[in-house]
């Protein structure tokens, strides 16, 4: 399974919230990263599943090396899990 944990959070007031999805390995379908249109120093993540749900999440643009790292090594993580599983 992977795990999908956002904590989004006000500067404004004292307020957060937290969401958390658990995806198992043979659902992912797909694993996208883009840029956000409305903001040039946001770019976010998409996982799809074979259901058709998607986990979206944004993170700043000056963390994109370590981001897209982070995911290269999910990305073959799950080619290594979808092949022990077939």
């Amino acid at each position: 399974m992977v795990h999908c944990f956002v904590r989004r959070f006000s500067i404004i007031r004292n307020e957060y919230s937290d969401s958390m999805e658990e995806l198992f390995y043979r659902d992912i379908v797909s694993i996208k990263v883009a840029q956000d249109g409305r903001n040039t120093q946001t770019e976010f993540i998409e996982l799809s599943t074979s259901a058709g749900s998607v986990f979206k999440f944004a993170f700043k643009k000056v963390d994109s090396e370590y981001v897209n790292r982070s995911i290269n090594a999910m990305r073959n993580l799950l080619k290594e899990k979808k092949r022990s599983m077939a």
